[in-house]
């Protein structure tokens, strides 16, 4: 079928224009994860390897699972998504490792 007028919509999503900032954000996320990744979530994964094996290391502290956290704490929010007994496990190795989790709102007091 040719192009016709009619067959474009018009709403707001069809019409909208990306500034960049969508884009500039999503970078500034991956940033932040690959810093977080080095020296918080790796750090700790490797204490779990070391305590539970590699497979029970990626499953309590997968890739997703520390992009998820990195983009919750950017995005102001605290749904992690993680079962207590991950949460704790990550609290008391990084006790061990003595990293500051402040930023992160599953931090104990």
């Amino acid at each position: 079928k040719a192009f016709s007028e009619g067959t474009i919509s018009k709403t707001k999503w069809a019409n909208a224009k990306n500034d960049g900032s969508d884009y500039k954000n999503h970078q500034r996320k991956k940033k932040r994860l690959e810093q977080q990744k080095v020296v918080v979530f790796k750090p700790i994964q490797s204490l779990i390897k070391r305590d539970y094996g590699e497979d029970a290391a990626t499953f309590i502290l997968s890739n997703k699972i520390m992009q998820k956290i990195v983009f919750c704490q950017m995005d102001d929010c605290d749904d992690y998504d993680m079962l207590p007994y991950k949460v704790e496990l990550f609290l008391n190795y990084a006790k061990e490792l003595g990293i500051q989790l402040t930023d992160y709102s599953f931090e104990r007091t």
